[in-house]
């Protein structure tokens, strides 16, 4: 940044437009780090800005030019409504899970109907990531249904995620504190992190897995290679080793009338569908993001009480 003296909001605004690409973006970017709202930057760009305001700045301009994504410098982000630490040790939660994480929510919802007069739900969210899936079904649906007896498994073969979600529970009961009862996090590999005991009694399985090929990572723009975890996006040699894993492995754990939820490239539907049919799902929809892209398969019918 140029000289750090006497700089106003004004005089900021388009250095921070330069590194983030919009007006809107170096409006959130300001906010975050000098604490002054759009609207203050808006009416009063002529308020002059600390050293230590300067300088905050200064380093997340520096981190961006580095092409550091703008989420990681920042430090969070929301996602359904709830405020997220986002760094490194997570992928950075996009709009398209968002909806993953909506039709989950619904499947939730009907399971919890069903459970209003007594009886568990079991839900699992299959690498949690950032935690942002879990918490999400956790507090939408406990407040539509908090008299349901719910339990949301979330877990992750990364210890690094794991710590990030525990953190993000942890904020998130500061508004909400029965978030620590519904939501537990285990450390492993897809099924392998889930109690024995719970095998067969899973309302719905929900994940986000790793979907891209090496051949696709290698194609992936510098900004995401750089910085969010492979682990977290390469499925393998094809992008749907992870898939046929956890659809081949959802009989034995979902009970007979639940279902599994899984985001997907929009190239990989036809494959996938013809996994879960091979699995015994009789009902299987694969559904679209926001772009008209498919996005989720969505499989149940595996049979009925």
């Amino acid at each position: 940044m140029s000289e750090m003296t006497q700089m106003t909001l004004k005089d900021v605004i388009p250095q921070c437009v330069g590194v983030t690409g919009s007006l809107q973006s170096a409006y959130w970017l300001i906010e975050e780090l000098t604490g002054y709202s759009s609207t203050e930057v808006v009416l009063h760009p002529g308020i002059c800005l600390t050293t230590t305001q300067l300088a905050i700045l200064s380093e997340a301009i520096d981190r961006l030019r580095a092409l550091e994504p703008l989420q990681y410098v920042i430090g969070k982000w929301n996602f359904r409504g709830i405020d997220l630490v986002c760094d490194r040790r997570a992928l950075i939660p996009r709009p398209e899970t968002e909806i993953v994480a909506e039709a989950a929510i619904e499947r939730v919802v009907e399971a919890a109907i069903g459970k209003m007069y007594g009886g568990s739900l079991l839900v699992a969210d299959l690498g949690t990531g950032s935690g942002a899936i879990a918490l999400s079904i956790a507090s939408e649906v406990n407040k539509q249904y908090p008299e349901v007896d719910l339990s949301v498994v979330a877990t992750d073969i990364s210890h690094d995620a794991l710590e990030l979600a525990q953190e993000n529970m942890e904020l998130m009961a500061r508004s909400q504190p029965k978030i620590t009862e519904l939501v537990s996090l285990r450390y492993g590999s897809w099924y392998d992190a889930l109690p024995t005991e719970t095998r067969g009694r899973f309302s719905v399985i929900v994940s986000n897995p790793p979907y891209l090929s090496y051949n696709q990572w290698n194609e992936l723009e510098y900004m995401v290679r750089e910085h969010e975890p492979e682990i977290a996006l390469v499925g393998g040699d094809s992008g749907v080793e992870c898939h046929r894993h956890l659809i081949d492995g959802a009989p034995q754990w979902l009970m007979p009338n639940g279902c599994i939820v899984l985001e997907i490239d929009p190239s990989q539907a036809d494959i996938v569908a013809d996994m879960a049919t091979v699995a015994g799902f009789q009902d299987i929809t694969v559904k679209d993001d926001l772009c008209k892209r498919p996005r989720m398969l969505i499989a149940s019918g595996l049979g009925t009480y």
